[in-house]
């Protein structure tokens, strides 16, 4: 601020994974230790009394609506709307237990990449794709969307890119499984774990 740095004086200094601006300009800090919020010179822990409490928390999100999205280490998904916190896990049917990649369609579909599958939640459901459903591996660790149709994905075999129409096919029932083309060292990589 005014060209200069300076360190916010809080008693506790997490390490911050990551950063997030929502639409009313608040800023939503990840970290090793819960949900950090920001806004005109006040930083705040969220959600310590909420489920994933102290837990890492990895990936923010805001989708059309205007609903936060919060992927947390073994505590699940939160989505933060009108002051409140609701919890997605295991049960409701979100896959593993890191849930590090959030992606909003065109259609409101929600993709989460976790280290247990890539999952679309539409409509209240979630819908799991593994290495059953034709993905390469069960860990996505990042998701971009091209302008032709595609979703480009890294895990631990490399770099893949599947058909978003053959994702929604499969996760609607219409089709059993995608196809997937994977780049790796072959294709002129240096490593196949791209994390």
């Amino acid at each position: 601020r005014d060209g200069r740095f300076f360190q916010h004086p809080i008693a506790e200094y997490p390490t911050f994974r990551g950063m997030f601006e929502d639409r009313s300009g608040a800023i939503w800090l990840t970290s090793g230790y819960g949900l950090w919020w920001w806004r005109e010179g006040q930083l705040k822990a969220m959600g310590r009394n909420e489920p994933f409490g102290h837990k890492e928390t990895v990936n923010t999100f805001e989708d059309k609506d205007g609903n936060l999205w919060i992927g947390a280490i073994d505590a699940g998904l939160f989505c933060f709307r009108d002051g409140k916190f609701t919890a997605f896990t295991l049960k409701d049917g979100v896959p593993g237990t890191i849930c590090g990649v959030l992606h909003e369609d065109e259609n409101g579909a929600l993709w989460i990449g976790s280290n247990d599958g890539l999952a679309r939640y539409k409509n209240g459901t979630f819908f799991t794709l593994r290495r059953a459903q034709g993905l390469p591996d069960e860990v996505v660790m990042s998701l971009l969307e091209d302008g032709f149709g595609n979703y480009w994905m890294n895990c631990r075999r490399g770099i893949y890119r599947v058909s978003k129409e053959q994702l929604n096919a499969c996760a609607d029932g219409r089709i059993p499984s995608v196809q997937c083309v994977l780049y790796g060292v072959a294709d002129g990589m240096l490593s196949v774990e791209p994390n």
